[in-house]
């Protein structure tokens, strides 16, 4: 099954409201669900998202953290 909005992208799962099938760039994950974009209408949870600043931060400190411990040993 391809994706109602993306046709050249497979679908991983449907729309709990209208049944769409949806790709991975479509889908929004609710704790009711999964819908699409256009069904998010009166659904008030907001969006699950990778929390991708998080990660960022977390790879920029670790960075820092090993450029200084190489700084001590002299390496």
């Amino acid at each position: 099954m391809h994706c109602a909005y993306h046709p050249d992208a497979l679908a991983i799962t449907y729309c709990a409201r209208c049944g769409r099938a949806l790709c991975k760039d479509c889908v929004v994950r609710l704790s009711q669900g999964n819908f699409c974009e256009r069904c998010l209408s009166g659904i008030s949870e907001r969006r699950t998202r990778r929390p991708w600043g998080l990660y960022l931060g977390a790879s920029i400190a670790l960075l820092i953290a090993l450029l200084l411990i190489a700084r001590l040993f002299g390496t």
